[in-house]
């Protein structure tokens, strides 16, 4: 065999090996996104069925707020770790990032423990839904930095035991407490949740403390966290208006219509919960490969993550939208008819796969941005998407009604697909 001929077979060898790691990679992070999604979505059907509007409508926004105290954690912390330390070969180096982003995210989960704290208090929330809502927020927000933290150390096995001790911890909460005959509240679902979460970070902060992370005591050494902030101030911009853009209805109509209103809007997105967890997870593996990517300058895979991720996004929306089409009768008339009937469902879960369609095409350019480190181009779309958002979801409520405000953020995900998807076409022409 010429020595050609080995060449190109062991290349090829190489690359197959390299699509199976990636592959094997994704399946894990979507086993325990799948099964925090399989979790969720069957609290979410028992509680939709069991609470009265204006509880799950505070349940709901108690996600909402969780995901805004992530958005925070993720973009000054977690992002950073995915895509600044994955192609750091020196190990002092790698180790130092980790520790300094480490100590920013306790910091920051400080702060959100503490804002959410006064925020419920002024609310006038019962002294248990306030405490369960509060820790609920904060270690969620912590908890999505600790994923980020072992995805960027090619460590999805440590996401996925995380995933497993949260469910089984919370599950085993909920059941013990159903089993006394005590019936599901607000402040015991939301305080099953924090502890779930703080046993996955228990055990996350167990096993990467085999690379002696600590904290940062000293503020010198934190300043130099400074030459991060140039770049993670753009993408927190970003995380809170792509926060706004998305979750403008849940702010808007509750605050004009009462969380009763919101209730239904909820409601109807609970069914899109496992596909964006497939989404999320597909994020979670990519970024850092993109990252190394860039790094070494590997134009091919580059080339072949883009395509693979658009060809994943698409087929997963699209099945997933026929599924619910072939199986709408009867899914309306479990989770919806009684608690929901004079609501239009079958309008606000339309919507809702639209924008999640939308919503899909958008995952692969951030990530690509995000990798290239063009977070204020990034930040400029999302900006321009929450403006978007927040005017078109306050002009549908008021001319027809919540249920179409889903029209608002619609608008908002497809304008923010068509921008990402040139941007990242200019910023890679750009780089190279």
């Amino acid at each position: 065999m010429s020595a050609v001929r080995q060449e190109t077979l062991g290349q090829g060898r190489i690359q197959e090996g390299k699509h199976g790691k990636v592959a094997r990679k994704y399946v894990t992070a979507l086993a325990g996104q799948g099964l925090l999604s399989l979790f969720h979505f069957a609290l979410n059907i028992v509680l939709v069925r069991q609470f009265v509007p204006q509880d799950y409508g505070i349940f709901a926004l108690a996600f909402v707020a969780a995901v805004l105290g992530a958005s925070l954690t993720g973009a000054l912390a977690g992002t950073p770790v995915s895509v600044y330390t994955p192609g750091v070969s020196r190990r002092a180096k790698r180790h130092y990032l980790e520790t300094l982003l480490s100590t920013v995210n306790l910091a920051l989960v400080g702060v959100i423990l503490l804002t959410t704290l006064l925020v419920t208090l002024w609310l006038h929330f019962p002294l248990g839904t306030m405490l369960g809502f509060s820790v609920f927020v904060a270690s969620y927000g912590a908890r999505q930095y600790f994923r980020a933290f072992a995805f960027a150390r090619q460590s999805p096995q440590t996401a996925l035991y995380a995933d497993i001790t949260y469910v089984l911890t919370a599950l085993l909460i909920l059941l013990l407490a159903v089993m006394q005959g005590v019936v599901l509240n607000l402040a015991l679902v939301l305080a099953a949740l924090a502890l779930g979460n703080l046993a996955a970070i228990f055990l996350e902060f167990k096993s990467l403390a085999a690379g002696r992370v600590r904290i940062i005591r000293r503020w010198r050494s934190l300043r130099r966290y400074g030459l991060i902030w140039q770049q993670s101030r753009w993408a927190l911009i970003g995380a809170v208006t792509t926060l706004i853009a998305t979750q403008a209805h849940s702010f808007i109509v509750t605050m004009f219509a009462g969380a009763a209103a919101y209730a239904p809007l909820a409601a109807g997105f609970v069914l899109f919960g496992p596909i964006r967890i497939g989404l999320q997870s597909w994020l979670s593996v990519m970024r850092p490969e993109l990252a190394v990517a860039i790094a070494q300058h590997d134009h091919e895979a580059l080339r072949r993550i883009q395509r693979t991720s658009a060809l994943v996004m698409l087929l997963g929306v699209l099945l997933f939208a026929l599924l619910l089409q072939l199986l709408w009768s009867p899914i309306d008339e479990f989770l919806y008819a009684n608690r929901y009937g004079d609501v239009p469902m079958g309008w606000i879960v339309a919507g809702w796969c639209a924008v999640t369609f939308f919503t899909a095409q958008v995952v692969t350019p951030s990530g690509m941005l995000q990798a290239l480190k063009r977070f204020r181009v990034l930040a400029m779309g999302t900006v321009y998407s929450a403006v978007l958002s927040v005017t078109a979801v306050a002009i549908f409520l008021a001319l027809w009604g919540s249920a179409y405000s889903v029209l608002g953020i619609l608008l908002a995900e497809a304008f923010l697909a068509v921008y990402l998807i040139i941007a990242v076409r200019r910023e890679v022409q750009r780089s190279w």
